[in-house]
């Protein structure tokens, strides 16, 4: 049994030099092609998100007119406070899914947009924020029941 065992140890060693010796040859060489990937919003939509705007491109804005400087308007209701959390002096606050604490400055989603918001004051049922860009002081309120 040792005998037919070696034996067949023995023929696998020289079917796999053998083997070898015909990969080394180049002329059996396989080519892979390279694939290539074109993303072009302007064609095709995304299959797992088929209504999402993300592939859209986005018109450049106008340049800004020097003569005419409005402020920045975003909606009153464009901010909403989730949640007020933590022990009086380490308190958290939840601003549009963001977590903020006192004197933290951060971008928050809003109406589409990033806006730049400073939490000024953490109350029992309400905060201060401030907008970065125009300086405008709000209060948010909790919702009723939470």
């Amino acid at each position: 049994m040792k005998k037919i065992v070696s034996t067949i140890l023995i023929l696998g060693a020289a079917l796999a030099v053998c083997a070898a010796g015909i990969t080394a040859d180049k002329t059996n060489v396989v080519v892979r092609p390279v694939s290539s990937f074109v993303d072009d919003p302007t064609k095709g939509k995304d299959p797992f998100f088929p209504d999402s705007m993300r592939r859209l491109t986005a018109t450049p804005a106008p340049a800004p007119n020097t003569t005419n400087t409005a402020p920045v308007l975003i909606s009153p209701v464009a901010f909403s406070l989730k949640g007020i959390s933590g022990p009086k002096g380490q308190r958290l606050a939840l601003v549009n899914n963001t977590t903020l604490a006192i004197g933290e400055v951060t971008e928050v989603r809003s109406a589409g947009q990033a806006v730049k918001i400073l939490l000024r004051e953490i109350r029992d049922r309400s905060v201060l924020i401030e907008i970065v860009a125009t300086g405008e002081i709000k209060e948010l309120k909790l919702r009723e029941g939470i």
